[in-house]
């Protein structure tokens, strides 16, 4: 049964109490905005808590155009459109409160009863929401957009929020309550036994394919779909273990979502890849004229024929002989370029392009911001 919204005593406009991630989330709606109120009681109705006594935990405050209150948000007064960007107003919320002590994925994850949980990871415009629709029409849904992870046992705290689709000729997106889609809500799941990256393409050959990455590929994939993991202690390497403990990350390339249950029920064989954690660079004052160093990062891992580093807000996956001469300049740097050159030559041998060549990378990782010249 649909929870009304309340009205707020002393106040205008309509009161909802969500229960999100274990946050009571009071999301209060200013005069004028009684019709966007009740699509929102309707997308958001599995979740929708009676006020209580309790103290909220996020507050957000939305007002119509042309009213005005300090702190509020200002939304068009209905529409698909504004209940989306109410949806993306929640997710932000969200993410602030966990960012530091939870990995957080953009990513859909459900729990499927032959597959186990999948966790599904794709830029915008790989299909993650459809993608997991699909997938939780035979299992529970956790949320199609925002996956949160504790880092101590990667268990799941779902998030189920209503569905993000394309909706219209435009195909601009809108949201679809879970009911509405025959989606059974979960609040709470295992630790995933599936990573998957989706890459959607108008063609593959009819039958899609899928391969296990290895660790450096993975984590370029995945990493610029996490929130502030930066923040989150020792965060590349829990985000790393999650990635190891289900045997790599599957690439599945994929033409329709229909296709991927039977792509995901026969996996390639578990890929283990060699990894290290790296002391990462610290911030220090900058070289003297002429020598080299590397660029102050957060965290650092050390994986197979390679460096990824991760720094706030970006991070790099430093292949062959980029991630050796990074690696060579942030444990004996600063370095003159000769002696950079010069080590790298008593690592990998003599060859007479070598001086071309470790000048060339070094100036990819400087024009790059990974290295810095003084």
């Amino acid at each position: 049964m649909m929870t009304p919204p309340e009205t707020t005593p002393g106040t205008t406009g309509s009161d909802l109490h969500l229960q999100l991630d274990g946050a009571l989330l009071h999301l209060h709606l200013g005069e004028g905005l009684e019709e966007l109120a009740g699509t929102l009681a309707h997308l958001w109705e599995h979740v929708v808590v009676p006020a209580g006594e309790r103290e909220p935990d996020i507050v957000l405050d939305l007002v119509a155009p042309g009213e005005q209150r300090k702190g509020a948000v200002i939304v068009p007064p209905s529409g698909a459109a504004t209940a989306y960007v109410v949806s993306g107003l929640i997710t932000r919320k969200l993410i602030a409160r966990r960012a530091g002590t939870r990995l957080m994925l953009h990513a859909g994850t459900i729990q499927h009863p032959d597959l186990g949980v999948v966790t599904l990871i794709g830029p915008s415009g790989a299909g993650k929401s459809t993608a997991t629709r699909t997938l939780a029409a035979a299992g529970r849904y956790l949320s199609d957009e925002l996956t949160i992870l504790d880092p101590s046992d990667l268990r799941i705290t779902g998030y189920p929020k209503p569905v993000s689709l394309g909706t219209g000729p435009g195909r601009d997106k809108g949201d679809l309550a879970l009911p509405d889609l025959g989606l059974i809500p979960a609040h709470a799941a295992p630790a995933p036994d599936i990573m998957v990256v989706l890459r959607r393409e108008q063609d593959c050959n009819g039958s899609g394919a899928v391969r296990r990455l290895p660790l450096g590929e993975a984590l370029a994939a995945v990493v610029p779909q996490t929130s502030s993991l930066w923040e989150l202690p020792d965060g590349l390497g829990i985000l790393t273990g999650l990635l190891t403990r289900t045997g790599g990350a599957v690439e599945v390339r994929y033409t329709e979502s229909a296709q991927l249950a039977e792509l995901l029920s026969e996996l390639p064989p578990a890929l283990h890849s060699p990894h290290a954690p790296l002391p990462a660079p610290q911030a220090a004052m900058a070289p003297g004229p002429g020598l080299l160093q590397a660029a102050p990062t957060a965290q650092a891992l050390a994986v197979e024929g390679g460096v990824f580093a991760l720094d706030q807000r970006r991070a790099v996956h430093l292949p062959g002989l980029s991630g050796l001469v990074w690696e060579i300049l942030r444990t004996d740097g600063p370095l003159t370029l000769a002696d950079t050159i010069q080590t790298v030559v008593a690592e990998l041998g003599e060859d007479p392009a070598s001086g071309d060549i470790v000048t060339r990378v070094l100036e990819g990782l400087v024009a790059s911001r990974w290295v810095i010249r003084g």
